[in-house]
């Protein structure tokens, strides 16, 4: 059991750090590219959901990507409606790396690690040294899935997480707390969804339990959101409400149409392979979940409104659009920098004309204004 856990906690953790610096490989070849789409192009709901999965893909991350949403929210850089939108798409971008977890290819992480790293120290120039670190970081990716996948295979043998098992597949709200818990614990409903799909490809979970915890897992991932608009405006707290409030939603609709959802996945999906089944499960519930709440984008924002009520009062003291949360994405929070710095340019250029106009036409109430 201790070699069980900690072999575990090992792969889960090189998944992680690969997760992460993929990300952040992608954010320095497309990063601030994506940060000015993010910010463009969301006028019109459906174009936000595409640019919200594509932004996910890039970031490797829906938790940073709705992170990233509620401070443009905060900034008054986006507004509700449009927030909603991209969330929706950050849902469908995050089911990328389960699919590719699920497609035994972690055997192929030598192979990866060594042809980025040979991209990244052999070649001088900076787009392909990106190109190679993120090689790299994929093959880093496939190596803790495999590890995962590895430590868990003699839970195969072992009754009391066979029975645990059967407890979560025949109490499926049960099964869909232990997921929550679980990717709140870790802060990443990707690496949560994976892990799943590692144990589903060591025939350790089947996929009456692995679907409530997927379930689950879409919840989880949202309390990352609801932790980055404390102490933000009123419209970024309405932001995270709505990520809370879309996921436990259709969470809970698919919880009631369990059975059903399982026979769809079932004919879709190959037959007796449950890693497949469980990240089918994770990419249509996202993409089903937008359909059913697209059209009703209207409404449901409207019900945020309700759920979180209050009057925004509009403040110019202090910063609007720096936020310590970018920090996690360089590219993005240089972009917001300077945005600031421009901001700060612009009210110290009225200062200035308030003060001459002031001082030449002996008018205090200038003066006044500048002051304050």
């Amino acid at each position: 059991m201790f070699q069980i856990v900690f072999g575990l906690l090992g792969g889960l953790a090189i998944f992680v750090y690969a997760l992460q610096s993929m990300g952040a490989g992608m954010q320095k070849v497309a990063g601030k590219r994506a940060h000015r789409v993010l910010e463009a192009l969301t006028s019109v709901p459906v174009v936000g959901v595409l640019v919200g999965a594509l932004v996910t893909v890039v970031v490797q991350s829906s938790t940073l990507v709705t992170v990233m949403v509620v401070g443009f929210v905060n900034a008054a850089m986006m507004n509700l409606k449009q927030a909603v939108s991209v969330i929706m798409g950050a849902n469908i971008g995050t089911t990328l790396t389960a699919q590719l977890a699920a497609f035994r290819i972690t055997e192929f992480w030598a192979l990866l690690a060594a042809v980025g790293f040979i991209a990244y120290f052999v070649f001088k120039r900076k787009s392909i040294k990106n190109t190679g670190y993120i090689i790299f970081t994929i093959g880093l990716l496939l190596l803790g899935i495999g590890l995962m996948s590895q430590a868990m295979a003699p839970l195969r043998f072992n009754p009391v997480f066979q029975n645990m098992m059967v407890t979560l597949s025949v109490n499926p709200l049960l099964a869909l707390l232990a997921g929550f818990l679980f990717t709140a614990l870790i802060q990443s409903s990707t690496a949560a969804t994976v892990l799943i799909v590692a144990m589903a490809t060591q025939d350790l979970i089947s996929l009456q339990a692995a679907l409530p915890l997927i379930l689950g897992t879409n919840i989880g991932t949202c309390v990352t959101a609801v932790l980055a608009s404390l102490g933000t405006t009123l419209s970024a707290r309405r932001a995270a409400a709505a990520h809370v409030l879309f996921n436990t939603m259709g969470a809970l609709i698919f919880l009631i149409f369990l059975a059903q959802f399982e026979m769809l996945i079932v004919a879709i999906s190959p037959a007796g392979d449950v890693a497949r089944q469980a990240a089918n499960a994770h990419m249509l519930f996202s993409v089903i979940s937008t359909l059913i709440f697209l059209p009703l984008i209207t409404p449901f924002v409207k019900l945020v409104v309700k759920v979180v009520p209050g009057k925004e009062t509009a403040s110019v003291n202090g910063p609007i659009y720096l936020d310590w949360h970018m920090v996690e994405t360089p590219a993005v929070a240089i972009n917001l920098a300077q945005q600031e710095l421009v901001r700060m340019a612009e009210f110290a250029g009225h200062n200035v004309q308030l003060a001459m106009e002031g001082f030449l036409e002996r008018d205090e109430k200038k003066l006044a204004l500048m002051r304050d």
